[in-house]
Order: structure tokens, then C-alpha cells, then sequence
């Protein structure tokens, strides 16, 4: 669980993926469309993991599960929505 706000600090890591493998990722948004997927910036061990997620419900929220490298790291999200003309 990530707190709240997270601190975006890499010198006190809000979290620190103990080991390598798979997580999900939930996500909770505002005033983001209904149906509009997510796209994830993950960066760890030197890597760097894009990701998309499950498209937001009504609620704003949608998972994405990623696999990680162990290690100190962030995580970025972010959405692209073009208003209908």
C-alpha cells in the first residue's frame, strides 16, 4: 500500500519491490473518462517498464499487473484522453 499522498522520494521510497516477479498495480483516478486505459512508466534496477492498464470503470479505477525487478524504483502514471469535437 502506497501512502497517501505518496512522497515521490527516492531517498525514502514510499514502496520498495522486495523481490523480482509479478504485482498489480490499482489504480484510482478523478475526472478521468470511463474507459480509458492507463499507461504505467515503471523504473527499477536500471530498467525501464511501460504497462497499460484495464480501461477505467465509472468509478475511475483500473489494475495493471507488471512484472518487476527487485529494488528501489518508481512508478508513473498517466492517461491521454482527446475531447470529441
Amino acid at each position: 500500500m502506497v501512502p497517501t499522498p505518496p512522497s515521490g522520494n527516492l531517498s525514502t521510497p514510499d514502496v520498495i519491490f522486495t523481490a523480482a516477479g509479478n504485482i498489480t498495480i490499482s489504480l484510482a483516478t478523478t475526472n478521468i473518462p470511463s474507459g480509458t486505459p492507463l499507461t504505467l512508466r515503471i523504473t527499477a534496477a536500471g530498467q525501464v517498464i511501460t504497462a497499460q492498464s484495464t480501461p477505467t470503470d465509472a468509478a475511475g479505477n483500473a489494475t495493471a499487473t507488471v512484472a518487476v525487478p527487485g529494488g528501489v524504483g518508481t512508478i508513473q502514471a498517466f492517461a491521454t484522453y482527446v475531447p470529441a469535437p
